[in-house]
């Protein structure tokens, strides 16, 4: 256990939960089996579970040894686009992270990868115990750097913003800051302040964030920790990772209601759901275009480089991964795989929901989720009639995924139609989406996402891996 523990304290925290996410692929760690709002009745079965538990018979209990005796397997087949890509793109520094902990990323029957140590292979049980070591490593306050990411997305989504729309010049989206809540540590508290973001105050200029280490600093920090856990987090003993990947998916949501604010949009609603259904419809999409030409701006400046190669000796230079910056703006998706290890934590959080909301017979979320959607925000859940418990976070956390587009034009159009000619009350203005922006199930539903890769993908990564060093 020392050993693990000092091999993890010599590696960067990215590089761990890059890592865990592969990890994750193998599919042994459980995410969670309830619904946001049931995490109190959660609590009140958790004692009956453990009878039940306690009652398992002789037989289940050697099938579940039997299955964590077994060599660890990743199908590449049976990946989503996603999960797919961050192994692709980010091979590299998966290899380089399974050597610093005296492991390699090995390949069997041309399409499944494993993980080993020396000739053994790892595992089902090793790998559940590594998953833990990891997350125990990581379920700390001070480990990650959360004001510098919220500061410097904040910096670059509104450079993205002023570069690539004309309209949004000179209504002083330069202003717009972050200030850090701290909390409170009340019970009453706990949910709508001291665990929330929110953008849109001070006349637009504010974006308020919590900063997940100062939680335990409050008497009622226990009480912050166990309820994100059980509200917000994909996986159990991930708080710290969670608030790491919130940071990333959060700010541009927020960024979106400041620029409405200083549009001066007018949603009249009680719950705000037009506003709402935009901040969370962009959220992600506006991650990828900035990606996408961050990327773009890489294969230039690659371009220019090997240009000047033939002209003059090639100059050494040490390439790391830390944030750089280009004219005072941070560079922070040029890591490869890095975006696509964002998107695949926000389809887990999407998904998770997804799959508990469907399992419900009884539950009318999606009806309401369609009626959100097709309306394009205009028609909100909840003017008076009582929403299902957790309808919130399944709307605001599914409509991010299929908002994503990945054509940089698309993109822009589906901005203007949110932000452009939208001043005074929404429900006022005409609104017709352009093709390819609105929600069209078939094509941008979640569930698409996780349809089989197609082969030629899948090989190309089991290829990558197995013609990289280890």
């Amino acid at each position: 256990m020392s050993k693990i523990i000092n091999l993890l304290n010599k590696i960067d925290p990215v590089d761990l939960v890059e890592f865990l996410a592969f990890l994750d692929l193998f599919g042994y760690i459980k995410n969670r089996d309830y619904k946001p709002e049931d995490y109190l009745k959660k609590k009140e079965l958790q004692k009956d579970q453990e009878k039940e538990n306690e009652k398992e018979n002789e037989n289940e209990i050697e099938i579940e040894n039997e299955k964590n005796v077994s060599e660890c397997e990743l199908h590449l087949p049976k990946l989503h686009y996603f999960g797919n890509s961050l192994l692709f793109l980010a091979h590299k520094s998966l290899k380089s992270t399974a050597s610093a902990l005296g492991l390699q990323i090995t390949n069997k029957n041309n399409s499944i990868l494993q993980l080993s140590k020396g000739n053994a292979v790892l595992k089902v049980y090793e790998v559940i115990e590594l998953t833990k070591n990891i997350e125990d490593q990581l379920h700390q306050p001070s480990v990650f750097d959360y004001p510098s990411i919220v500061n410097n997305l904040i910096k670059s989504v509104k450079h993205w913003f002023l570069a690539n729309f004309d309209y949004l010049q000179g209504i002083g989206l330069e202003t717009i800051y972050a200030t850090e809540n701290q909390p409170i540590g009340e019970e009453w508290s706990v949910e709508p302040y001291d665990m929330a973001f929110c953008g849109g105050g001070d006349f637009g200029n504010e974006i308020g964030w919590p900063n997940a280490d100062n939680f335990l600093k409050v008497k009622t920090g226990e009480m912050i920790i166990e309820r994100w856990e059980q509200k917000w987090a994909v996986k159990p003993n991930r708080v710290y990772i969670d608030f790491w990947y919130r940071c990333w998916l959060a700010i541009s949501h927020e960024f979106v209601h400041c620029v409405q604010s200083k549009l001066k949009q007018v949603d009249k609603t009680v719950l705000n759901w037009s506003a709402e259904h935009d901040a969370s419809f962009l959220a992600h999409t506006i991650l990828i275009g900035i990606a996408k030409q961050e990327r773009e701006l890489l294969e230039k400046e690659k371009k220019e480089e090997k240009e000047e190669k033939e002209e003059k000796e090639e100059k050494e230079e040490k390439e790391d991964n830390k944030e750089k910056e280009e004219n005072g703006i941070p560079v922070l998706f040029q890591r490869p795989g890095f975006i696509e290890l964002l998107m695949l934590q926000g389809l887990e959080i999407a998904q998770t929901d997804l799959v508990l909301f469907e399992s419900d017979p009884n539950s009318k979320v999606d009806e309401t989720y369609r009626k959100w959607i097709d309306s394009f925000g205009l028609e909100g859940p909840g003017e008076n009639e009582e929403l299902e418990d957790g309808t919130e976070y399944y709307l605001k956390s599914r409509i991010p995924m299929e908002g994503i587009r990945f054509d940089i034009e698309t993109i822009k159009k589906q901005v203007d139609t949110c932000l452009k000619n939208r001043t005074g009350e929404v429900h006022l203005i005409e609104l017709e989406p352009p093709k390819g922006v609105k929600i069209e199930d078939e094509i941008h539903g979640i569930k698409n996402f996780y349809k089989s890769i197609k082969e030629d993908d899948w090989k190309k990564t089991y290829q990558i891996f197995l013609n990289s060093e280890n």
